[in-house]
This record gives structure tokens, sequence and C-alpha cells, in this order.
């Protein structure tokens, strides 16, 4: 397997059991969802992030956020957010598994339509960084930008190293870079003078390397690596997001 550090009996080191069996649920789901049309498919995405919830994977954090970000709404729409978000998470789950495919179709026929794609175009060339949050399939947004002007996603990887290679090599397949997290500093520079594009989503937890700032009414430690990176290169920045 590329990639994978192997241990003196030819495993792969810090491979658990339970590796194995996350990896091939991985690829089942993505095979049946496979034999379906896309928008079929999505459907069994939208069940698997129905049975992730009921199976309380994360959910009293999701919930405790949810009221923390909407004290005044009702339960019942706080709940009702929760259970949409981990419908949507599942469908973007089980898109991966064509994820090459989608990534190869005309833009039209992906996405209904892309406002502001005039500000992209007028960056070709140039290295720069493309700032989003997790909101929709970003990655799949970022394929189809890499058509015109080659992407590296800047990622964190995978806790499963098997899960991992496989979603490395679906990017791989759509001719998008991957920098990990942790260590992918040079390569960033490197990629931005090559005129490449860094795509990041930047909105989680920075803790104590973060910026304190207002959201949701409450200060949240937020990531300045886009913003560092861009006044030490010159390089600009693209906001943008999708949404199903």
């Amino acid at each position: 397997m590329a990639g994978a550090a192997l241990d003196a009996r030819g495993e792969r080191a810090g491979m658990k059991p339970k590796h194995v069996v996350e990896y091939a649920l991985v690829r089942a789901a993505f095979g049946a969802a496979g034999l379906l049309p896309w928008q079929r498919s999505l459907a069994l995405g939208a069940a698997l992030g129905d049975l992730v919830r009921r199976l309380g994977i994360r959910v009293d954090v999701a919930r405790a956020n949810l009221a923390l970000a909407f004290p005044a709404m009702p339960e019942r729409e706080r709940e009702r957010i929760l259970r949409l978000t981990y419908r949507e998470v599942g469908r973007i789950a089980i898109e991966y598994g064509r994820f090459a495919q989608l990534a190869k179709e005309p833009t039209d026929r992906v996405f209904e339509r892309m406002d502001g794609e005039e500000h992209a175009k007028a960056l070709v060339g140039r290295g720069t960084i493309m700032f989003s949050g997790h909101y929709g399939n970003l990655e799949l947004f970022a394929a189809h930008i890499a058509k015109y002007n080659p992407v590296d996603l800047l990622v964190k990887p995978q806790s499963n190293p098997l899960v991992n290679d496989l979603i490395v090599k679906l990017r791989k397949q759509c001719d998008v870079g991957v920098i990990p997290t942790g260590g992918g500093v040079k390569q960033i520079f490197k990629s931005l003078r090559a005129g490449r594009w860094i795509a990041m989503a930047a909105d989680q937890d920075a803790r104590r390397h973060g910026v304190f700032v207002p959201f949701f009414g409450r200060l949240a430690s937020t990531p300045e690596g886009p913003a560092r990176i861009s006044l030490q290169t010159g390089a600009p920045i693209l906001f943008g997001h999708v949404r199903r």
C-alpha cells in the first residue's frame, strides 16, 4: 500500500482489527452506492447518517453545540437541525465512493450554478488560498475547481490508515493533491510558488494556537494559518462554499 509503514511481519504500523472492519464497511457502502444512480445513492447516504445518529456517535457534542449557538431556539427545532446535519454528512460520505466520476462530469451536471466563478478564474496560474469551512461537499467543489487550476487539499489524515489511503487514492484520481496538516508548511509554500491553489477548511478549534474571535455570541479559537500564509507569501485568499 502506497505510503504505508510496515513492521517486520509486513503489517501496517498501528493497525488494529477495528481498522480492517471499518475499511470493509466503507468499501461495502461505496460498492452499494455505486450500483445506484448518483441521486438515488444519496438516499442511502442519508439513511447511513440516520444510523450514525441513532448509534449516538458524537450526538451529545453536536446537541450541546447547537444549544450554545441557538439558546433561544426551541429544542424541537434544534433536533431537526441535528437530524438534517447527520443526513447530509451521510450523503457526503457516500459521494466519496464515486468521487472520481463526479469530478470528471461537466460542472453544470453536478452543480446547478456557480456564483462568482469569475473571481476564481481571474486567479488562474497564481498561487491562491481557497478558504472555506465544513459546509457541503467541499472536496467535490475543489475537484471541479482543479479542472482549470491545480489544487492541493490541506487535510488531517484519517485515524484509520486503511480508510485514509483509500480516500487519498480517490482524491488523486481527481487530480487533487494532498498536503497533511501538522508538518506541511514547506509543501504549502512550494505549491503556492508553483501556482497551485491550497484548499483548506479552517473552521475548527485551534485551541491556544488560534485567535479568539466572536462566534455565535462566544469567543472561539480560530486558526490564523490562512491569514499568516497570505501575509508571508502575498497569496490572495479566495473564499467559497458549496451547498446541496
